[in-house]
């Protein structure tokens, strides 16, 4: 993993609590995370939360998708750009409604 991806599970709280603490598939590039979810979480039903890098502002952008089974479709549901560092793991527990650590 690069040093991105390291800091921003970091911050999220450290990718085997996450999966622990969710029971989330972490898929990972150069510079974002996904996070697979067995079944739909949160108020917005998602199955998927995209939390992108922007290394031009140092922020992070949050994409919310729903994996719909019947059409193979997986539409955007939200999305958040401009997210401080500090503001991140809260935003991303409201969105899924799970908390990512103790």
């Amino acid at each position: 993993m690069s040093q991105i991806v390291d800091t921003l599970l970091l911050q999220l709280g450290g990718a085997h609590r996450i999966a622990a603490m969710t029971g989330a598939q972490i898929l990972v590039d150069e510079n974002s995370a996904t996070l697979y979810f067995n079944r739909q979480v949160g108020a917005k039903k998602l199955t998927h939360l995209k939390v992108i890098y922007n290394a031009a502002s140092d922020l992070y952008d949050i994409k919310g998708f729903r994996y719909n089974r019947k059409t193979f479709a997986c539409p955007e549901v939200t999305s958040a750009s401009m997210v401080y560092a500090e503001n991140l793991k809260g935003f991303c527990e409201d969105l899924t409604g799970h908390y990512f650590s103790l």
